[in-house]
């Protein structure tokens, strides 16, 4: 079921990129949707699903944009792997440390692009640190955002669960 989801929020996060990159280029290049998808897995996994987490959000970033295949990939894995590691020594339950473990593994992700473009591809074309800064911070705050509206959904399902039990069990006895 996790795989599942995670592979809705992976079309979902493709979906949004391209639709942004048409109609919005500059709030694409300030958001890192795919990186949402990554911390968000990754911080409740163990190191193994950060790292596959990581990669497959990356490939599907690497195909979705531009940039030559695996770049992002690699990078991925790295951040993946890294939130996962972090989220396993932290209690990640309180909504500033979401918020933290968003743009730190945006921020870990960014860093290992940048050293890898440097490396293989553009050493003299590096990012932009601007929009590195902007990902980061936007990253952080729609990760808290997501994580948010995650939990409210979640209670209201619950709440309607326990309704519907109730409701269910009146209907039995009457």
């Amino acid at each position: 079921m996790r795989v599942l989801r995670f592979l809705l929020a992976l079309v979902a996060a493709f979906v949004v990129y391209v639709t942004l990159t048409r109609v919005f280029p500059s709030a694409a290049r300030a958001t890192d949707v795919f990186g949402l998808v990554l911390v968000y897995f990754a911080m409740s996994s163990g190191s193994a699903g950060g790292l596959l987490f990581g990669m497959a959000a990356g490939l599907v970033h690497d195909l979705a944009s531009s940039s030559p295949l695996g770049l992002n990939g690699f990078a991925g894995t790295l951040a993946g792997y890294f939130v996962a590691r972090v989220a396993l020594q932290i209690e990640s339950t309180q909504l500033s440390v979401v918020g933290v473990f968003f743009a730190l593994g945006v921020a870990v992700e960014e860093a290992a692009r940048a050293l890898l473009v440097f490396l293989f591809v553009d050493a003299a074309n590096p990012s932009d640190p601007l929009w590195v800064g902007a990902r980061v911070l936007t990253s952080g705050a729609l990760g808290l955002a997501l994580v948010i509206l995650r939990r409210r959904l979640s209670g209201r399902l619950e709440r309607w669960r326990q309704m519907r039990r109730v409701r269910m069990r009146l209907g039995d006895s009457s």
